[in-house]
């Protein structure tokens, strides 16, 4: 375990069954679904169902979710999803519960998450789409070197009106 692990108390982990109940919390706050394109509440059943894919695919399925801890308790998820890996990309989205908000948890989380992509699954970059008045993910994700690449205008739709979101992308340096 790194320093860095050891002094903020922020883990990674796979999700078990036991962290259902919360998954299943976390994916039905409503107002984070204009950010994760949710258009429905999930079921104890759709939860569990995919924490088995999780644990039994792993990266094969294209998405991959890790728990985020802070000293001990469930404070939210990090994905990949979009995993490709004959081009050596990945997206990237994160959720911290809003007991957890604020703290830096998602900026240690998401240290954690880069450090994995270019060091244990090599890959080239990590990409995200935010959009524009998500103030503090855009600090965030910049923070950590995300470069703004395009300006995406009335991509998605929700609520009745189309949104805007900014494309994001680290591209890491490998020696080869």
């Amino acid at each position: 375990m790194s320093d860095f692990l050891k002094k903020r108390d922020v883990l990674l982990a796979d999700p078990e069954m036991e962290d259902a109940h919360f998954i299943l919390e976390l994916e039905n706050l409503e107002q984070y679904w204009k950010f994760s394109q949710t258009r429905e509440k999930f079921d104890l059943k759709d939860i569990e169902l995919f924490i088995t894919k999780n644990i039994t695919d792993g990266l094969r399925s294209g998405q991959k979710r890790f728990l985020i801890t802070y000293n001990g308790q469930r404070a939210g998820c990090i994905d990949l999803f979009d995993f490709d890996l004959f081009n050596l990309r990945s997206g990237v989205g994160i959720l911290i519960h809003p007991a957890f908000q604020k703290k830096g948890i998602g900026s240690h989380a998401l240290k954690l998450l880069i450090e994995k992509a270019k060091i244990d699954l090599k890959l080239h970059q990590l990409y995200c789409t935010i959009q524009p008045e998500n103030k503090a993910s855009i600090s965030m994700f910049e923070n950590h070197g995300f470069i703004a690449q395009g300006y995406r205008k009335d991509w998605t739709y929700f609520n009745n009106q189309f949104q805007d979101e900014i494309f994001y992308q680290l591209i890491f340096t490998h020696e080869r």
